[in-house]
């Protein structure tokens, strides 16, 4: 684990503002590593994008395991997947359907149903 890395996301009431929103973190970066996949798509096909879309798949895994706490985790006083992990899909899934159909689109909706799947797992 990254030092700091679960520090984002472990304590919601360390976050400033009256309610702490600590998925805002982990919806920009899942976003913006989709952007990035989009990027990886449309590029001529060779070692570049190969690699583009290898680290693609370690980040966005990276990031959901980080996220959703697998391995220790600090214990919450309710059953089931994090209280937070909710707002993340659902801002997930508004971002994907103000996009047009397309590529794009269906990948944020894939990693919402990602980030659900491993939320409820455990």
């Amino acid at each position: 684990m990254f030092p700091g890395v679960r520090d984002r996301f472990e304590e919601p009431s360390r976050h400033s503002g009256p309610f702490p929103q600590p998925w805002r973190v982990v919806v920009s970066e899942l976003l913006s590593e989709v952007s990035l996949r989009e990027v990886a798509e449309r590029m001529s096909e060779g070692e570049e994008q190969n690699r583009l879309r290898e680290r693609y798949s370690e980040r966005i895994s990276e990031i959901i395991d980080d996220f959703c706490g697998t391995g220790w985790r600090r214990p919450i006083p309710t059953p089931g997947p994090r209280p937070w992990v909710l707002p993340v899909v659902e801002q997930l899934a508004a971002a994907a359907h103000s996009l047009q159909e397309g590529s794009m689109r269906e990948e944020v909706l894939r990693v919402a149903g990602e980030l659900m799947q491993k939320a409820f797992s455990e």
